[in-house]
């Protein structure tokens, strides 16, 4: 769909046209169903995100500024709801937890099963405030982390859904990291200490 075909399916949907609505879902919903998936790790989960993030794009299409695709502007509600499912089913959180493994680690990385004792020591409690943390980063530094991390996508593939140079991407991917590892530097660097310690004895 080109900008210019969305323009106009995105006024006619403003104007309550039932037609150009289905059109957006049909053309919307396969992408955001994949998202999904691999955010989720369950169909039906997933299924529920996509579907819910539909009726809340198309409630709130007035609000759709054009600064970025369509896509891009509900994959952002898609991560915010992902994010609310995530916190209230904080048992869940372990399955994406080694995507953030660098975040204390310094950045490097570690081989085994090292690392699972420790992300079972941080217990639900820092989860919840891992998750709250990366819900509380400003917007186009969430979404960019998160589509690197849990989208497996590229700085190239980033920065085109998202209009922004492969450079932006990399320095919000940094930015982000360091704004995640200074708030949890306290809870966070104990862990690291004693592996660092623990790996140079």
């Amino acid at each position: 769909m080109g900008p210019a075909e969305e323009r106009e399916l995105i006024e006619r949907a403003r104007a309550g046209d039932g037609a150009a609505q289905e059109v957006i879902v049909r053309r919307l919903y396969p992408r955001l169903l994949a998202s999904a998936i691999r955010l989720a790790r369950r169909r039906d989960m997933a299924e529920d995100l996509a579907q819910e993030t539909l009726i809340r794009a198309l409630r709130a299409i007035d609000r759709f500024d054009g600064r970025s695709a369509l896509f891009t502007w509900t994959y952002r509600i898609l991560i915010n709801l992902w994010m609310n499912a995530l916190r209230r089913e904080g048992h869940r959180c372990e399955l994406v937890m080694s995507s953030f493994d660098d975040l204390h680690a310094g950045g490097g990385s570690r081989e085994g099963e090292e690392a699972q004792p420790d992300r079972v020591a941080m217990g639900r409690e820092s989860l919840r405030r891992l998750w709250e943390a990366i819900h509380a980063l400003p917007d186009g530094f969430r979404t960019t982390l998160l589509m690197v991390v849990f989208e497996d996508m590229t700085y190239e593939e980033v920065g085109r859904a998202l209009g922004c140079s492969e450079g932006t991407v990399a320095w919000r991917v940094f930015k982000a990291r360091e704004m995640l590892r200074g708030r949890f530097e306290e809870e966070l660097g104990p862990a690291g200490a004693r592996r660092g310690s623990t790996e140079g004895a």
